[in-house]
């Protein structure tokens, strides 16, 4: 009804305008007025006495000289010109415009069929530029932002690229040099009584070839750019279209540290996409296995998200003999209910690993299939530590696509059911050595819909739409959060947003304790440019995989160890035929392992004590002891002859 009622107004304005035989005379300003849409949407008016400031291939911009400016700063002073093809016009121009006013692209433009454009002037000084810098566009959202107070104008700035160049050629920054975050809650103005989140409103998008310069879609993450040029308005937001810039900086992927002999390390990553029916998925393989290789540095256990069959793993596993013929890597993968899986590889420094499938067949809503990816569990014993049962638990979570729009509530409802589902699987596997990590497709905290994380963490939540239930009790600990800067806790970047996508959380690991987490860079801040090239690892994915560092619980050198009521006395070194024995005296089974995770040696209902028996070679052994109620203590043994 609205718009017939404004087809009738313009077609009655038009008929009045003929029969005055005038069309309304109007400055820039007063085109643009106060709002994010022009007053005079869809009517014909003129403006005259404005300079032509840039040009595209198929738009001009134009803006007014000093006098004619109107000293409102929420009225801007520049003004776009459609023109659909090559414009009739030049930098430094004077025109005189009469023309529709229209949206395109979301910017306040002058076009249409009637369009005119007289120049009326040449060699005009350009209007001195806007500034963009830390205090503008400022952090603050509201209904009218920033930058719309400087569409169509000239603009310079110094910016820092906050993200990779998008498909569209399009790169994020910031004039204020700080890396934007996702924050808690529902994008502003939110909804009443749940978190809300201001939008970084600061961030901005460069169009480098817009104005006729080089195009570029490599850029990355942290580079910096200055550049001059006018600012218009796209459905991704506000876009600087430069007529010069200059970038500088390197592109920066540091590996995660190497791992000391004693540490365990368990890794993840998201392999996007790598399907049987991948474009060019060889090339997919050995990027993979270089980032896995080169920025991961072959953890012990890699939990893989988004990958296809088997046959993907074993060409996989091939390239990463390539980077390193000593990864002896085992492939583990049980196919779920959807074309994209999770799986482990798994190192031979691991002892005897079990992999199984929880909630496959979990519904909710209805009888809808809850679990698409279903949480995958590896159950092994660290090679050099075999008396210590590690426990994975490999997730990848429904995304956030859909969470606003017409297909939300289920969104938001399957969100909040796998999140309960997972944590009363945490909750079952309580007690152990158990690693929650993989793709949450969620934050460390509340998104305003649904609280994935603090729901299967067990850990307190801001709030959400569909609260958090206590269901895991201890709760797990986020590792990501002991990571040492702020500015490291990212693992994705969407829409110039730092965020971590990627999570590892932690029982209380009562065998275990952790050194440290680290996130291997080289994809959330790289662009597709780099994705075809095999011969690096940039872009193998657009997450960035995490490892943690894990050690066994120190005993004590001199070969005593006190858990509960039990101590283990024995020499260390220790050589055949020495006497072993503990505080004690209730039946206790007794096992030797060998650092290869192989039992050498056992008796069961050992009670004062054994001698230390004739084993092959010399070294380090791991002496187990257990009970009937489930205790168990190890200490690690120099063997001498």
């Amino acid at each position: 009804m609205r718009k017939v009622f404004n087809l009738i107004f313009l077609l009655w304005f038009w008929m009045v305008a003929g029969l005055a035989g005038q069309t309304p005379q109007l400055t820039i300003s007063e085109i643009q007025g106060t709002g994010t849409e022009s007053p005079w949407l869809a009517q014909q008016v003129e403006t005259s006495g404005n300079t032509v400031t840039a040009t595209a291939f198929d738009r001009f911009f134009i803006q007014s000289p000093a006098e004619l400016e109107d000293g409102d700063p929420l009225t801007s002073e520049g003004l776009m010109v459609y023109t659909g093809g090559p414009p009739p016009v030049s930098a430094g121009d004077v025109v005189r415009v009469q023309g529709v006013v229209m949206e395109v692209g979301h910017t306040t433009a002058l076009g249409g069929s009637l369009l005119e454009v007289a120049i009326t002037g040449t060699n005009a000084l350009l209007p001195s530029p806007v500034r963009l810098d830390a205090a503008f566009p400022g952090p603050a959202p509201g209904p009218f932002p920033d930058l719309e107070q400087v569409e169509g104008m000239r603009i310079s700035f110094d910016g820092t690229f906050c993200g990779p160049t998008n498909p569209l050629s399009l790169t994020p920054l910031t004039a204020n040099g700080q890396r934007p975050f996702r924050e808690p809650g529902i994008r502003w103005p939110g909804r009443p009584g749940l978190p809300v989140w201001d939008g970084n409103p600061e961030i901005f998008w460069l169009d480098p070839n817009a104005l006729g310069q080089p195009n570029k879609t490599d850029l990355v993450a942290g580079q910096t750019v200055s550049a001059l040029g006018v600012r218009q308005q796209e459905a991704i937001g506000y876009v600087a279209l430069p007529s010069s810039y200059l970038v500088e900086g390197a592109a920066e992927a540091p590996p995660v540290p190497p791992a000391t002999q004693d540490e365990l390390t368990i890794g993840s990553i998201n392999c996007l996409q790598f399907l049987p029916d991948a474009p060019d998925r060889i090339t997919k393989a050995k990027k993979l296995a270089a980032f896995i290789a080169r920025q991961m540095r072959l953890p012990d256990v890699v939990a893989l998200q988004e990958v296809g069959t088997a046959t993907e793993l074993d060409e996989l596993i091939f390239y990463l003999k390539f980077e390193d013929p000593t990864a002896q890597y085992e492939a583990y993968l049980l196919p779920g209910n959807d074309q994209i899986n999770v799986a482990y590889l798994v190192k031979s420094t691991l002892f005897g690993p079990l992999v199984s499938q929880l909630g496959k067949d979990e519904t909710f809503g209805g009888g809808f299939t809850l679990h698409d990816r279903p949480p995958l569990l590896l159950e092994a014993l660290p090679a050099q530590r075999p008396d210590i049962e590690l426990t994975v638990l490999n997730l990848h979570m429904r995304s956030l696509n859909g969470i606003e729009g017409p297909d939300s509530s289920f969104v938001r409802l399957k969100r909040d059911a796998q999140a309960r589902s997972v944590a009363e699987m945490v909750q079952s596997l309580q007690g152990r050595n158990l690693i929650v990590l993989g793709d949450f497709n969620a934050f460390p905290f509340t998104d305003g819909y649904v609280d994935v994380t603090n729901q299967i963490a067990g850990t307190p939540s801001l709030g959400a739409l569909f609260p958090v239930e206590n269901l895991v009790s201890p709760p797990l600990v986020n590792q990501t959060a002991s990571l040492p800067a702020e500015a490291d806790r990212y693992s994705f970047v969407f829409e110039g947003n730092a965020q971590i996508l990627d999570h590892c959380l932690t029982s209380e690991l009562p065998d275990l304790e952790v050194s440290r987490l680290a996130f291997a860079r080289g994809n959330a801040d790289f662009p597709d440019f780099f994705a075809t090239n095999p011969a690096t690892p940039l872009r193998a994915s657009d997450h960035d995989g995490l490892v943690l560092y894990l050690r066994p619980r120190e005993v004590s050198g001199t070969g005593q160890a006190a858990i509960d009521r039990l101590r283990i006395n024995s020499p260390n070194p220790i050589r055949p035929g020495q006497w072993v024995q503990w505080s004690a005296s209730e039946a206790r089974d007794a096992r030797i392992f060998n650092l290869l995770g192989q039992l050498v040696w056992e008796r069961r209902s050992v009670r004062e004590g054994f001698a230390w028996p004739a084993l092959p070679g010399e070294g380090l052994y791991i002496l187990t002891l257990s009970d009937g109620s489930g205790g168990r203590q190890s200490i690690r043994l120099q063997v001498r002859p």
